[in-house]
């Protein structure tokens, strides 16, 4: 089709998908983990609160708002429709902070004896920390708003963790129905036992508990009941497969390109072959002439140069005759 840097492009949007659809995955991740220690920070505040620490209490306030502010920026959707994947710099610095200020809860639960809170900031502190350590995102896509350019991965990564949260509170309903038919069949032995009892009081307790226990078990059975009929719709793109095949595409739009750059190399080697037997002709054609010319001009310097001979050979004879003579009279003359 010849349309190899077009068909290169598409390609490699989908085999980038599949990473936005593992950074996405591990984007939901981190705000489930900043979800659950903003759980712990005011259960926290709870504790704090029943010792009356007006300072503590300040302290971990201030950690609960920062957290907010953070899961606020984990938020997808914001002013422009969608959160822009930026360097987590920021964050990383408010989590020191947030360490920083544990560490002086830390100290002031240690000076007031205070050895619970003291444990469960320590504890805290370690979880920031961890956080810490796997905050940072994938940085194999930068400056790429992921949201707006690779929407399905995006919205097939945010279905994956709706229906992760709703398994969880889902088996969490099965657990908390099987232990409450436990305990309702432990008071209904015991309305056995107190039915041959004279004590009114306990007779009641139970028949009270039973009813909290029953409405208990309503409840979560509503709940359960409002999971099954909230599931998220299923959608599964198999990206790692079209990665894969894309992945081979790209390789075979490369390798078509490379024989298509050899074809043309071959092609100009022939050409360069061809041409260069062509001035190797020419070369060898020129040597022979000049060859004929260097002969050429041989042959007319050793004519010219018997020539030259000749023609003093001849001057030297006249040269003789005419004086020889014309001494041999003088001196006959002179006698």
């Amino acid at each position: 089709m010849n349309q190899q840097d077009e068909a290169l492009k598409d390609l490699r949007y989908v085999a980038n998908a599949r990473k936005v659809l593992s950074l996405s995955q591990q984007y939901n991740e981190e705000r489930k983990l900043v979800l659950q220690r903003l759980a712990e920070v005011q259960q926290l505040e709870e504790q704090i609160l029943d010792y009356q620490d007006r300072a503590l209490y300040r302290i971990a306030a201030s950690i609960r708002n920062k957290l907010q502010d953070l899961l606020q920026q984990f938020q997808s959707k914001g002013v422009a429709g969608t959160l822009l994947l930026d360097e987590f710099q920021d964050e990383r610095q408010a989590i020191f902070r947030q360490i920083e200020e544990l560490d002086q809860i830390i100290a002031k639960a240690e000076t007031a004896g205070d050895k619970t809170a003291a444990r469960r900031a320590y504890k805290q502190r370690e979880r920031l920390i961890e956080t810490l350590d796997n905050y940072q995102a994938d940085k194999s896509i930068r400056n790429i708003n992921y949201f707006i350019d690779y929407p399905l991965a995006t919205k097939e990564s945010f279905i994956k963790y709706r229906k992760n949260i709703l398994s969880e509170i889902s088996q969490e309903m099965d657990l908390e129905n099987k232990k409450l038919t436990h305990y309702l069949n432990q008071v209904q032995s015991l309305q056995e036992i107190a039915a041959y009892s004279p004590d009114l009081d306990a007779k009641l307790d139970l028949e009270i508990l039973e009813e909290d226990l029953s409405q208990l078990q309503n409840n979560t059975s509503q709940l359960d009941a409002w999971v099954a009929e909230n599931q998220v719709e299923n959608i599964q793109t198999d990206f790692d497969r079209w990665a894969d095949f894309s992945g081979f595409g790209m390789s075979d739009i490369t390798f078509q390109t490379i024989q298509e750059k050899n074809k043309q190399l071959s092609d100009y080697a022939s050409k360069i072959g061809l041409i260069n037997k062509i001035l190797i002709h020419k070369k060898e054609e020129l040597e022979k002439k000049i060859a004929e010319y260097d002969e050429q001009v041989r042959k007319i310097e050793e004519k010219l140069h018997k020539e030259k001979i000749e023609q003093e050979k001849k001057e030297r004879e006249k040269y003789f005759k005419e004086h020889y003579f014309e001494t041999e009279e003088k001196e006959n003359s002179g006698l």
